[in-house]
């Protein structure tokens, strides 16, 4: 991937749709690998730690809304959408493959 998670080779300005084709396109394996290698954290064991946390976070998140989009979500499963998305942002914050977006935000 390239600045902004954009895919390598891609010219131009960032398409948000083909960023996110991208990024779901990716298998389990590709996804650790592409977050390993865009991590700024030194310690490789903690790296890759959390790499597999967020793409076990991501695929679970996928399961849960195709099941949503096709109806056959419990409510239980529905109220852990949110937190399975905070915890995928905060663990990217770590890594340091994304920006805390609080800090965009005026209290």
């Amino acid at each position: 991937m390239g600045k902004a998670g954009r895919p390598k080779g891609a010219k131009g300005k960032d398409d948000p749709k083909q960023i996110a084709r991208y990024w779901q396109s990716l298998t389990y394996n590709e996804l650790v690998a592409q977050l390993f290698t865009e991590s700024r954290i030194d310690n490789a064991a903690t790296k890759m730690a959390l790499c597999e946390a967020v793409a076990a976070l991501r695929f679970e998140l996928k399961i849960l809304l195709k099941r949503q989009a096709e109806n056959e979500i419990s409510i239980d499963e529905v109220r852990s959408i949110p937190a399975i998305a905070s915890n995928m942002r905060r663990l990217l914050e770590q890594l340091g493959t994304a920006t805390p977006s609080e800090e965009t935000f005026d209290f």
